[in-house]
């Protein structure tokens, strides 16, 4: 969680996401998962701060976690319906306050983790899907979602994810592609619960050459631990 000094510091919005950024690339360069939080109401009700963070500040951290494809704990949507009472002095949470983020944070952390990664074997008509999934005890399946636009309209097969492992690399090979477009994708998961949980949105750009594929899906599990 970072920003809600940053207003009183007259700092920009655009500074605070990308430190938020910058933390995110360097703890996944480490392997660690990183849980990106919106920023607590503060001050009075309908102050100009409350109105920055509601109006400015959680937008886009909102969506820069879900173009990085990592988990958010919304603590703004958590606690405004009822900050007056979550807060001692209208900008730092009293004890009730802290018990709301708490059970934010508990829910982040077993929510499953579905990110898209970058494509290989691009060629004219085929590419493998990438993605990571970390279940976070979660039984769940998971397909790959492609086509010209954000609104994809093809899915490829829905497999089960092993529910032994911490979490795996996963990938599945499209072989009906067409030459020289761009494509959007993006791994999809959804638990026993019926939770679905949509990864982030990645595009490719397919060469010249073609392939006789037909539309087969090859699936693979890459690294686990």
């Amino acid at each position: 969680m970072e920003g809600t000094n940053d207003w009183a510091l007259n700092l920009p919005v655009s500074s605070t996401v990308d430190d938020l950024e910058l933390m995110i690339e360097r703890s996944l360069s480490q392997g660690v998962e990183p849980i990106v939080a919106t920023l607590p109401p503060a001050t009075n009700k309908g102050s100009e701060k409350m109105l920055a963070i509601q109006s400015q500040y959680n937008p886009k951290i909102r969506a820069m976690a879900n173009r990085k494809g990592v988990l958010l704990a919304d603590m703004y949507n958590a606690m405004a319906y009822n900050w007056e009472s979550l807060t001692y002095d209208g900008t730092h949470p009293n004890r009730s306050g802290y018990s709301v983020m708490a059970r934010v944070w508990f829910n982040a952390l077993h929510t499953p983790v579905v990110r898209t990664t970058e494509a290989t074997n691009v060629s004219g008509s085929m590419a493998s899907l990438n993605g990571l999934i970390r279940p976070n005890t979660k039984r769940l399946v998971y397909f790959f979602q492609y086509g010209p636009s954000i609104n994809y309209g093809k899915t490829t097969q829905t497999l089960r994810f092993n529910p032994s492992v911490k979490g795996a690399t996963v990938s599945m090979s499209v072989t009906d592609l067409n030459p020289q477009s761009a494509y959007h994708y993006r791994l999809v998961a959804r638990t026993d619960q019926n939770q679905l949980i949509e990864g982030n949105d990645v595009t490719i750009n397919t060469g010249a050459e073609t392939s006789d594929g037909g539309g087969c899906f090859i699936s693979s599990i890459g690294t686990v631990w």
